[in-house]
């Protein structure tokens, strides 16, 4: 029987409703995979199917390399400009004048600035993404210039503008950069290259690093070290380095990536669109409509349509998007802002009293290669082992780190401390930065992913403001104890919650976390969903009448 003729029966039950709109799902997938079936018998060819889940497609390998490179520099963007205001802080108090005495206040609003903004950036991201990748990315750069060139002026209120506009061009950055990541590399390749951004940012944090040891010389006194502020404007070029940045990522975005992702062409209907990107993703041997097909089945084909207010509003979501935010709370309070914070305070009082030859600058730059090289290594352990237990054995490793450290520092032992600040950035470094970017980036929707990072740059800001003070009311083993007992909860709740998505297509990652359905509401579809349908039936068969 035609599709058409049993449309047009008008006393219809809900479950002959549900046969006819489960019919139009697999007519409506199979219309564009190029697989055709009797309906009568309803056999399809196993084959083929077989053939197209199983095929792992040869790339175009210099088009990788482009948007490769191009998703390090974004890396680097990120960490560069969430890393630099730290730098910046001593120079802009004797530019401006500023009471040395109110310091940690000032730090704190720069810091509260960028960290706003990225969170609005990222909650903006979430909805100028269904507009398209590339165009999110291209408005992040945007507004991300013109905060960069507010920092010429020396004026605090424009710095403070142009702290909140880069932030916020930092968050739309962050999230849109995960997304194109997710829906351009085949999923074959996905773990092996996916840690560049985290790769990016590291290096970009090392090369703060560097620019720290310069504008901070070790051996000026206080007078000297006054006087050295208010001659130099080096502080110009650090700042005006993002936008050179800005720039490169803008050509590479128009002249190397060129199109929207694949995913987001099939997600909206622009096949041939869709053809062109493929066709520059993929080798020149490989088909484009095979390579469609194949996207088009196994990946998530409503990842834009839900709302925040549906994320927390509907069951099928609601887990998922608590998850993912309390992933990124517990990625935030890992320590890493203490270590840092902790590495220089103790390099500083070593260096001073002549125990160590290395000053807290160039504890700070090792510091930062050795995070660098194992954000690098990342790539051999997601590739092998499921994020999730990366996830669960970096927070038995930092629980473990926090509680020596802690004992270090109430015995006084300067020399264990310091050797296990550099262990814990390693561990850390590897079995959490980028791997807790990457979990949360496969397994959310548009707005959970937002969402997640929403929350992600608000505790950034909470850490970075509180953690100042909070080291000094509390003695450093009490900051390593309390550190200590947030990864033993970050640990009992990775276990229970993450599953892994090791081997999974993009379908059945962004469905891992969701709560499972109980068995009388099982694979059965809502009013909603059968009324949805109805409407999509009366749209195609407006254009005649369908047979199989």
């Amino acid at each position: 029987m035609s599709l058409y003729a049993r449309r047009r029966s008008s006393s219809k039950s809900q479950p002959e409703r549900q046969s006819i709109y489960q019919e139009f799902r697999d007519f409506e997938f199979n219309e564009n995979l190029n697989i055709t079936y009797d309906n009568h018998t309803n056999e399809q060819p196993s084959q083929s199917i077989k053939y197209v889940e199983h095929k792992k497609y040869k790339i175009n390998r210099y088009y990788m390399t482009k948007f490769m490179t191009v998703v390090f520099l974004v890396g680097m963007q990120i960490g560069f400009i969430i890393h630099t205001m730290g730098i910046l802080i001593d120079v802009f108090m004797q530019k401006f004048g500023l009471d040395t005495s109110y310091k940690n206040y000032y730090a704190s609003m720069f810091g509260f600035m960028d960290m706003i903004g990225a969170a609005l950036g990222s909650l903006a991201a979430g909805k100028l993404m269904t507009m398209g990748r590339k165009t999110s990315l291209q408005i992040g750069t945007f507004v991300g210039v013109i905060g960069t060139l507010f920092f010429q002026f020396t004026m605090i209120q424009a710095l403070y503008f142009g702290k909140f506009l880069n932030g916020f061009g930092v968050g739309v950055y962050a999230v849109t950069i995960l997304r194109y990541i997710d829906e351009t590399i085949p999923y074959h390749l996905f773990d092996l290259l996916s840690p560049l951004l985290m790769v990016g940012i590291s290096f970009a944090r090392l090369t703060t690093f560097i620019f720290y040891a310069i504008l901070n010389p070790d051996n000026l006194n206080e007078q000297m070290v006054e006087e050295h502020y208010m001659r130099s404007e080096a502080w110009r070029i650090i700042v005006a380095f993002p936008l050179m940045l800005y720039i490169v990522i803008a050509l590479g975005v128009h002249f190397g990536i060129e199109h929207d992702t694949p995913k987001f062409a099939i997600i909206n209907a622009k096949y041939n669109q869709g053809r062109r990107t493929v066709k520059d993703i993929y080798h020149h041997t490989e088909d484009p409509d095979q390579v469609i097909s194949f996207l088009k089945k196994h990946q998530n084909k409503y990842p834009d349509k839900a709302t925040l207010r549906q994320n927390f509003g509907s069951k099928e979501h609601q887990q998922t998007t608590i998850i993912l935010s309390l992933i990124m709370m517990f990625h935030q309070l890992s320590g890493i802002y203490v270590v840092h914070l902790y590495q220089g305070r103790i390099h500083r009082h070593l260096y001073s009293t002549h125990e160590s030859q290395l000053s807290a600058f160039q504890a700070l730059i090792l510091l930062g290669i050795f995070g660098f090289c194992s954000c690098v290594y990342t790539v051999y352990f997601m590739r092998k082992y499921p994020k999730n237990i990366q996830i669960v054995t970096g927070h038995i490793i930092m629980a473990i780190i926090h509680a020596i450290l802690a004992m270090g520092s109430a015995n006084q032992s300067d020399e264990v401390v310091v050797i296990f600040l550099l262990v814990f950035v390693i561990f850390y470094s590897i079995f959490n930065y980028a791997v807790v970017w990457t979990y949360v980036a496969e397994v959310s929707n548009n707005m959970q992913l937002a969402f997640a990072f929403f929350i992600y740059w608000l505790f950034y800001g909470l850490v970075g403001a509180l953690n100042p003070s909070f080291t000094r009311y509390i003695e450093p083993q009490g900051v390593f104890m309390v550190h200590f007992l947030i990864q033993i909860l970050a640990l009992i709740f990775a276990v229970l919650k993450l599953k892994s998505t090791y081997g999974m297509f993009d379908y059945q990652k962004k469905t891992v976390l969701q709560s499972q359905p109980d068995e009388k509401g099982k694979n059965q579809l809502s009013v909603k969903d059968i009324n949805e349908a109805d409407t999509k039936l009366k749209k195609k068969i407006s254009l005649g009448p369908v047979s199989f």
